[in-house]
């Protein structure tokens, strides 16, 4: 936890109180949301605590465009990155769970999977989803213990358009 705060002094602080029209700097538009896609690692708790300090939420996949948007930043990204980085490997936290019901995946604590998009044979006895680079970007439930990248979110209060890229 020490980590997680020492992390978020670094950060700039950002208020809920209202959402943004636009995208931060550093933060990647598309359709409805701004994204922040951290090479930093942390486990799931810790990642949530990092989203929830920048007024934002753990990446929640909504559609399947949503998805292919994703998909297609997290290729960009390994495509940009050498092998050599020892941290290539590592999964991507999102806001899915079945804490509160095993078996039954959320996003957050209410907002159901209206779409999924799972590798094969998953999900497994793991309780968090994580998007997994090594296998095409398609989603695993993995131990929320594990230090993974992650994924904010940040709705935007009004857009023009709905699409993504």
């Amino acid at each position: 936890m020490l980590i997680v705060l020492c992390l978020c002094v670094i950060f700039s602080v950002y208020s809920n109180a209202e959402r943004p029209t636009s995208c931060r700097n550093g933060w990647i538009h598309g359709g409805d949301s701004c994204y922040l896609i951290r090479s930093m690692t942390q486990n799931w708790a810790g990642a949530k605590v990092v989203c929830d300090f920048l007024g934002a939420k753990l990446l929640a996949i909504e559609t399947s465009k949503e998805n292919e948007f994703i998909k297609n930043e997290l290729s960009t990204l390994g495509a940009n990155h050498s092998g050599s980085d020892k941290d290539s490997h590592l999964k991507y936290w999102t806001s899915g769970t079945d804490f509160q019901t095993p078996g039954t995946w959320l996003w957050g604590k209410d907002g159901t999977l209206g779409f999924s998009n799972w590798a094969g044979g998953q999900p497994v006895t793991h309780h968090c989803l994580a998007i997994d680079p090594l296998n095409q970007n398609f989603w695993v439930a993995d131990d929320c213990e594990k230090s993974a990248k992650f994924i904010c979110e940040i709705h935007l209060a009004s857009f023009q358009e709905s699409t993504f890229g």
